[in-house]
């Protein structure tokens, strides 16, 4: 059986984005009030961020869980000390940008991050400076590959891109898709999961873009996939739908194995 999701519920209206730390104790949540909350899984133990100004749109671990990366509607990029909340860095991008992905690299000393304005942009947290910025379409998720060799980047369009960490281009796949709307590489690299505006959620081959499962959560009203997340052990895909719901999806077939509603409470 897969895990269960934290007994226990994050009370708040609305979630934004979601992610599980790589050692399995917490689970972080953007949150549209403008908070990032942390959630430990044993006690259901909620510590709330402050800093945004505005929704909180993504937020990203690093690799031991002692920082925490968070990007808002407010033009910022926040670091945190996961420990202590206390906040570490502040990145800026140009007004009216909003950073929808983000992840730290394996040594935590970089962060990639991409926007709707259709950059990638790679920043250096040693000295907290942007490095360098790729052009292409609108972006919903970015990763590092291979310890860091490489960056997925995937559009809304449904654009596949893996480049060098020298900005050279290695491959390209395009999906047929809804619009993207959220996106998660599983622990391996072997699978890419993303969600859509349509609340389907696609398992993709991360090696040649081919499509493995299409599955649509099964709620009647749900509007899109706002964030998505693995859990540990890699088998199992949590998937923010649009406001209330976490759906747990077995991560090789797409299927539903349990919900987590905001308001109420574990399924």
């Amino acid at each position: 059986m897969p895990p269960h999701p934290p007994e226990g519920r994050i009370p708040t209206p609305e979630v934004m984005a979601v992610d599980y730390s790589a050692d399995g104790k917490y689970v972080a949540a953007g949150m549209r009030d403008t908070t990032v909350r942390i959630v430990e899984v044993q006690t259901a133990a909620i510590r709330e961020l402050r800093g945004h100004e505005k929704g909180v749109r993504s937020v990203a671990f690093n690799q031991d869980a002692t920082l925490i990366a968070s990007s808002g509607h407010d033009e910022a990029i926040r670091v945190w000390d996961t420990k202590t909340g206390q906040e570490r860095a502040v990145l800026r991008v140009p007004p009216l940008v909003t950073t929808d992905s983000l992840q730290f690299s394996d040594d935590s000393r970089y962060l990639v991050t991409g926007s709707y304005d259709g950059l990638t942009r790679l920043w250096d947290l040693s000295s907290n400076t942007l490095v360098r910025s790729t052009q292409g379409g609108p972006v919903i998720y970015v990763a590092f590959l291979d310890h860091d060799r490489r960056i997925l980047t995937v559009g809304s369009d449904g654009t596949i891109v893996v480049t060098g960490m020298d900005g050279n281009e290695y491959w390209l796949a395009k999906l047929e898709t809804r619009g993207l709307t959220a996106g998660v590489l599983s622990p391996d690299q072997q699978v890419l999961v993303v969600g859509d505006s349509a609340g389907h959620v696609l398992l993709v081959d991360s090696e040649s873009g081919r499509l493995l499962a299409d599955k649509p959560v099964r709620h009647d009203d749900v509007n899109s996939i706002s964030g998505l997340a693995f859990t540990r052990s890699g088998q199992t895909v949590a998937a923010v739908v649009w406001g209330h719901t976490v759906e747990f999806l077995d991560a090789k077939t797409g299927e539903t194995v349990g919900e987590l509603n905001m308001e109420s409470g574990p399924e």
